[in-house]
């Protein structure tokens, strides 16, 4: 159970490339609101099935018994078990299924890479187990290396700094800043504030086959920066990777 379509999908996909080559089928049961033909049957047909909790929900509203024979549900992105209403929701679908007659029947498994240390999570740990003796496993493998770099900005150049383990390497002048190109609008030059040095930083990357997140604290900041984009595009201030977006 993932509680978002678009990670149900990716969720999919991966589970078939692992356990269709053994034999184990991958159904899925997510998409608009409701119980729609079919959900019955890859409920209580399926092998292995992706859902959101919302498609559960609906289909276990209809009838309770579809995962009667299920032995194991394993709820994805746990920590997303909250006060928010989407959050809500799963919660309380997951109550649901502790609260079962049959609870006892199956195994609820708990994933996230977000959870906070196995003591912080004391009460969410009794709250699936009903209160049985028992604690968390907890894993601090990764599957990839994490480097935490912060870029400096000085005079006409901002500087790449990067932990690695216990020494302190850097690049001088990681992003520099250039003049307009000749026969753009654009007079200053770039970058010319935080939201271009983001932009810049992240092209600097791409430009060396990186794949590439950029993280807004605030929602209304993913518009703006989005809006600075087009506008650098535009301006080209970045033509290579103008060229690229366009096709």
């Amino acid at each position: 159970m993932t509680p978002l379509r678009a990670l149900s999908a990716q969720v999919e996909r991966e589970l078939v490339e692992s356990l269709r080559p053994l034999g184990f089928s991958v159904s899925s049961l997510y998409g608009s609101a409701g119980v729609e033909s079919g959900d019955d049957e890859t409920l209580r047909e399926g092998r292995v099935v992706v859902s959101t909790p919302e498609k559960l929900d609906f289909a276990l509203r209809n009838d309770p018994t579809l995962i009667d024979d299920v032995g194991l549900i394993v709820l994805d992105e746990g920590h997303m078990l909250g006060p928010n209403e989407r959050e809500v929701r799963y919660e309380a679908l997951v109550q649901k299924l502790v609260r079962r007659s049959d609870a006892a029947e199956r195994r609820i498994v708990c994933l996230s890479a977000l959870f906070p240390t196995p003591k912080e999570m004391s009460d969410l740990v009794a709250w699936l187990r009903a209160d049985d003796p028992g604690e968390p496993i907890h894993s601090v493998w990764r599957p990839t290396r994490q480097r935490f770099g912060v870029l400096r900005w000085g005079t006409r150049a901002a500087r790449l700094d990067v932990k690695v383990e216990e020494e302190s390497p850097f690049v001088p002048r990681f992003i520099e800043q250039t003049e307009p190109p000749k026969g753009s609008r654009r007079r200053k030059p770039f970058p010319a504030d935080k939201n271009e040095l983001t932009l810049a930083a992240a092209w600097r990357f791409v430009d060396q086959q990186k794949e590439v997140l950029i993280y807004s604290a605030l929602r209304r900041s993913v518009e703006t920066l989005g809006v600075v984009a087009l506008d650098c595009i535009r301006q080209g201030s970045c033509p290579h990777w103008g060229r690229r977006h366009n096709r």
